[in-house]
């Protein structure tokens, strides 16, 4: 591909990626050699684009999209073991829209709205197998109601005084 002024294009395998004319590159190792960030800079040196941020096993911890050294649009957390733990939407700077916490299992965790950096609307809450466990209402970031709790546990019945399972019963109460 040729360049064509500002998006400076170039081809990589068989994809064509679009990188301003300004943008220079971010790498920084961590002192056993590993990544630990790659991204780009802005021509005042400020994070431009996607960072990624490593561990020193080279494991990748987080991405965020900038622009001009502020956080803009999708940005996502990872647990060290890959597994995605947070998806955030950042507007200026700040959280604003729909964020999703996750177990490791990948099973939704909690679900919620920012606006301007705070929580706002309802929040759920989820137990690891998927079960709501909470669902809240804030405003600026503030509790102001408890919407439900349910209390999430297992009976459990063993044949006589064997050990052998029998029957395990989900048990649910709604408040």
């Amino acid at each position: 591909m040729q360049k064509i002024g500002w998006p400076l294009y170039f081809l990589v395998g068989t994809l064509a990626l679009s990188v301003p004319a300004f943008a220079e590159p971010l790498v920084k190792y961590h002192s056993n050699g590993k990544l630990s960030v790659k991204g780009h800079l802005d021509e005042n040196g400020l994070p431009h684009e996607i960072i990624r941020k490593y561990d020193e096993e080279g494991n990748l911890l987080s991405e965020g999209n900038f622009h001009h050294g502020v956080l803009e649009g999708v940005s996502k957390l990872y647990y060290p073991s890959g597994e995605l733990m947070t998806h955030w939407t950042y507007k200026h700077g700040k959280r604003h829209g729909i964020s999703h916490g996750y177990f490791r299992n990948g099973k939704l965790k909690d679900e919620g709205f920012y606006q301007d950096d705070t929580l706002d609307g309802k929040v759920k809450m989820y137990y690891e197998d998927g079960i709501l466990k909470t669902e809240m209402n804030f405003r600026a970031s503030l509790k102001i109601s408890l919407l439900q709790e349910i209390e999430h546990c297992t009976r459990i019945s063993y044949i006589g005084g064997t050990g052998f399972l029998a029957r395990a019963n989900r048990l649910e109460r709604r408040n």
